[in-house]
């Protein structure tokens, strides 16, 4: 075969340092989230949805063969963080924590996961981000951390 084809979704989630929520400006996160999407597509990504909350952003994104997740996500909290500074002095000490969580996902339960993304705000209204976390570790059967953040 002389072509490569591959279908590779990613969910990914990570916060602010010591969740400290950085992103209180409404407007600010939708902006931002577009220009996380302009970073992925930038990149060769595929971004098919982006939400957050005060303290941390979800990504579902296609990713191609060529690119690996971690680069793709280090690069992508390198721009987000550059940009997110430039827009407000107050924001100088903005900064995305260390790790990140990534999951594969399905074609077949990524209009979940879309909308699962897209209602952050009303989910987060019933959960906190530490509870969303460890259910997200628990539902890819990896070992919930005594201190993930």
């Amino acid at each position: 075969m002389s072509h490569t084809f591959s279908k590779i979704l990613i969910h990914a989630v990570y916060s602010t340092k010591r969740r400290h929520p950085f992103l209180q400006d409404k407007e600010l996160r939708d902006r931002l989230h577009q220009y996380m999407g302009g970073v992925l597509k930038n990149n060769g990504a595929q971004p098919l949805g982006i939400n957050g909350v005060e303290e941390h952003v979800h990504l579902v994104f296609g990713i191609p063969p060529s690119l690996d997740v971690a680069s793709l996500i280090k690069e992508t909290k390198r721009a987000s963080s550059i940009w997110v500074k430039d827009q407000d002095p107050h924001l100088r000490n903005f900064v995305w924590q260390r790790g990140y969580g990534a999951f594969s996902i399905s074609q077949s339960i990524l209009p979940r996961v879309q909308r699962y993304v897209a209602i952050q705000e009303e989910h987060h209204r019933k959960q906190t981000f530490i509870e969303e976390w460890n259910a997200l570790m628990r539902a890819y059967g990896l070992e919930v951390p005594q201190n993930p953040f």
